[in-house]
């Protein structure tokens, strides 16, 4: 997005070239859909949101049952590409909610 001044005009740096601004959007799910029982606490503030677990080996071994599931009807594809498959789909949808 440019970056406008207090009058509504694009800012321009140094070099005059326009200023732009770069979002990130980050999305929660409900309280009622994730386990609560490993997060320790989810701040927000200056554009960054954090999500502090409580026990990281307990969090570690459930994203490893998540994506090493073997009732997974591709359980041939390792626990990696769907770990890369999962961010692809999130970097998609975010692009189709702009």
């Amino acid at each position: 997005m440019p970056l406008l001044d207090e009058f509504g005009k694009p800012r321009l740096d140094k070099n005059g070239n326009q200023i732009i601004s770069h979002e990130t959007n980050v999305y929660l799910k409900s309280s009622d859909e994730v386990d609560p029982s490993v997060i320790d606490k989810v701040t927000s503030g200056n554009g960054i949101t954090t999500v502090k677990l409580k026990d990281s080996d307990k969090a570690k071994e459930r994203l490893y049952k998540y994506f090493n599931n073997s009732d997974d009807e591709n359980n041939n594809i390792s626990a990696v590409e769907k770990l890369l498959s999962a961010i692809t789909q999130g970097v998609r949808n975010d692009n189709q909610d702009r």
